[in-house]
């Protein structure tokens, strides 16, 4: 819930556009973005009830899913939790 308060969809820029366009193999507008970006508490809550049912949680998830080791892990922690 944090990103929804300091994300400010606005300020959306054309390389943000371009770099998630990348990332995710599609042209994306900026208005696709700004939908992606949106963070609703029921979107998580409905996320996390699936990695729990399906994984076990987030570390049984990024484990499996994204193999990633116990130090890999830590260090993602660490880059996103400043």
């Amino acid at each position: 819930m944090l990103t929804a308060q300091r994300l400010d969809r606005r300020l959306l820029s054309h390389e943000l556009v371009e770099t998630f366009s990348a990332f995710v193999g599609v042209p994306l507008s900026a208005e696709a973005l700004q939908v992606a970006s949106d963070v609703r508490q029921e979107y998580l809550g409905e996320a996390m009830h699936s990695l729990e049912a399906d994984y076990g949680g987030v570390e049984g998830y990024l484990q499996t899913i994204g193999k990633l080791s116990p130090a890999d892990r830590e260090r993602m922690r660490g880059m996103l939790l400043r």
